[in-house]
């Protein structure tokens, strides 16, 4: 029972690390947004992405974020922003897990890691990279603009996200008998890369499936894969209640009465961030 209670809070604090990164995401981009506010637009983008396609994930945080004053054109590029964080952050967090891949297969992970040190070195590429995508899309954003510091904070923090959240699956790994000094970086390393390839699967809610593939031929090299399908199952089960509890209760914070509405409730920005600035191209 403690490994469990144990793998709930690693949960808990994984998604903690991974809102805060997703906040400097968002100051980055000229939007400093206090962490009431955040927690609600994060969490409601949160509770979307259990729904299919990303569509809904994406629609759930546009309309909170315009709730506090953030444009839909720069909610859509924290969106991509984030999401090209998430995938970076993964990789370099999934090298822990490297010794547990097929031969060969680590090297799909090397064009991804040189990304993220581009990332770090040169953050004004991301953007340029977003508006990329949203041109592809359909959906221009040309007055994006990145603040390097935050978005620099943005990677540390998510890379913190997958080292804590990880180790969730550690501490359900040790329940059913795992053993070694090489399972924390297997678990560890392995979760980043199976949530990495669920993000990219966006026809399935959450990467359902998919993630659990990942997760199995990835602890079939520590446990028994009887062992390893019941820990990638836990660990599901595990995610989907700190999540959708923690988020409900984010939410309820920003309705408890007597609670300022978003649109009222700036709370206090990051310090040191850029100041907020919306452009009139973003107010259309």
């Amino acid at each position: 029972m403690p490994w469990l209670a144990a793998a709930v809070a690693s949960d808990a604090f994984g998604l903690l690390f991974g809102a805060a990164a997703w906040r400097y995401v968002l100051a980055s981009l000229g939007s400093s947004l206090g962490c009431r506010v955040t927690a609600g637009v994060f969490s409601a983008a949160l509770l979307g992405k259990y729904l299919p396609g990303p569509a809904v994930n994406v629609a759930a945080s546009v309309h909170m974020g315009r709730r506090a004053g953030v444009p839909a054109a720069r909610m859509m590029g924290t969106y991509l922003l984030n999401s090209l964080v998430l995938l970076v952050t993964a990789a370099a967090v999934g090298m822990f897990a490297a010794p547990s891949l097929p031969g060969g297969r680590v090297l799909l992970l090397i064009p991804v890691l040189l990304l993220g040190a581009a990332l770090m070195w040169r953050p004004g590429l991301v953007v340029a990279l977003a508006k990329f995508v949203g041109r592809t899309l359909h959906r221009p954003m040309s007055t994006l603009h990145v603040e390097a510091r935050c978005l620099r904070v943005a990677i540390l923090l998510e890379c913190a996200s997958w080292l804590v959240w990880g180790l969730h699956l550690w501490f359900i790994a040790q329940v059913l008998g795992a053993d070694g000094t090489t399972v924390p970086f297997v678990c560890v390393g392995g979760f980043a890369l199976a949530a990495a390839a669920g993000a990219l699967a966006l026809v399935v809610p959450d990467g359902a499936g998919v993630r659990e593939l990942v997760l199995i031929a990835v602890l079939s090299t520590v446990i028994p894969t009887p062992q390893a399908a019941a820990a990638a199952l836990a660990s599901r089960a595990c995610c989907i209640v700190t999540e959708v509890v923690g988020a409900a209760l984010a939410l309820l914070m920003t309705h408890l009465p007597g609670a300022r509405p978003l649109e009222e409730a700036a709370g206090r920005p990051i310090p040191n961030a850029p100041e907020s600035r919306v452009s009139a191209a973003e107010r259309r």
